[in-house]
């Protein structure tokens, strides 16, 4: 099966891959540095990704990824890196797919299972499309190890879209995440803690829970978010486990709007520390309801907006959009925006 290889001046390899030829050997042929083209068309294979190279398809409207062999299952259709976490000398990008879950996947079902981090570059995931047919599917699930990572400009549809059980130094900004059971979720134990994430700039629209947040997770600063119309909660901190601790966590000039409740608690009523979760828009500009006292100022949330079912979050003072930017509220921008002291 021949393939195109077009050595470039600086030495890396560009190498083009058309329908019926096979990804995963073009990865195998590439060294740190190069580069895969994929062609329209749909790919039928799951591949691992262990080097720095650079992965783009044409588009997602265009080029597929999935995996159908129902006999030969699979429990990732992408690994990124390896089973005990991979250091890659470099870049890697993934561009331009859909990926989409096939019959040939089982188990733990992720679109990509990402456990990898990057040194001297960054780990990019943009511009995909993840297809999440069925109820147990996890489009991105970050194991030990994953790091220096930016997870941005995707679209996420149903099931779970990120879940990040000990990534660290990374951003995860401007994704689409519609009718997802969990939009983005967290967890960490003493010593693997997610941590120094920002996430911003995110749309996450119809799920049961827009954010799950655990135990032991340290500097993840959530800003300019739109969490909406979540059936659950737009924020759930599950409480589980021996290791209760959030260390530097802020949810800033988000949009927590129209969701069962805006901040939940699975097992408890109290984050285990104070939480910075002022400026945000609640969907009414009388602010968030729940009765609960803000810890700092003691102002009751004893507005009509989504409710603050949590001790330990900080919300007052609140921000209310201007007047043209509440009728944009629907397609995500916060806008211009004016600071509401008290109800």
């Amino acid at each position: 099966m021949a393939m195109l290889m077009i050595a470039a001046a600086a030495q890396a390899t560009l190498f083009n891959v058309n329908p019926g030829q096979s990804i995963q050997a073009a990865i195998n042929a590439a060294s740190d540095g190069d580069t895969i083209n994929v062609a329209a068309g749909v790919y039928d294979e799951v591949i691992t990704i262990n080097k720095a190279i650079g992965l783009h398809g044409t588009g997602s409207a265009s080029t597929t990824l999935t995996y159908t062999n129902s006999g030969a299952q699979h429990e990732q259709l992408i690994f990124l890196g390896t089973n005990t976490g991979a250091t890659i000398n470099g870049s890697v990008t993934i561009d331009g797919l859909t990926l989409r879950h096939g019959a040939g996947l089982t188990g733990d079902n992720n679109l990509i299972k990402f456990r990898a981090s990057s040194s001297g570059g960054l780990i990019t995931i943009q511009n995909n499309v993840f297809d999440q047919a069925g109820t147990n599917i996890t489009a991105i699930e970050e194991a030990y190890g994953a790091s220096n990572f930016v997870i941005q400009n995707n679209q996420f549809n149903s099931s779970y879209a990120v879940w990040l059980n000990s990534a660290h130094d990374g951003t995860i900004s401007g994704n689409t995440m519609t009718g997802s059971r969990i939009g983005m979720g967290g967890s960490g134990a003493s010593g693997n803690n997610p941590r120094d994430i920002a996430v911003t700039g995110n749309t996450i629209d119809g799920a049961s829970y827009g954010m799950i947040l655990a135990n032991n997770i340290e500097r993840i600063a959530v800003t300019g978010n739109d969490i909406l119309n979540c059936t659950s909660a737009g924020v759930l901190y599950w409480d589980y486990g021996t290791y209760k601790s959030w260390v530097d966590v802020v949810f800033n000039n988000n949009n927590i709007v129209g969701n069962a409740a805006g901040f939940a608690g699975y097992t408890t009523t109290a984050l285990p520390t104070l939480v910075d979760a002022t400026q945000n828009w609640w969907g009414d500009a009388s602010g968030p309801s729940g009765g609960l006292l803000d810890p700092v100022t003691g102002v009751p949330a004893n507005g009509l907006g989504d409710s603050i079912d949590l001790s330990n979050l900080t919300f007052d003072s609140w921000v209310v959009p201007e007047p043209a930017t509440l009728a944009l509220l629907g397609i995500g921008s916060l806008g211009l925006i004016r600071r509401k002291r008290r109800a």
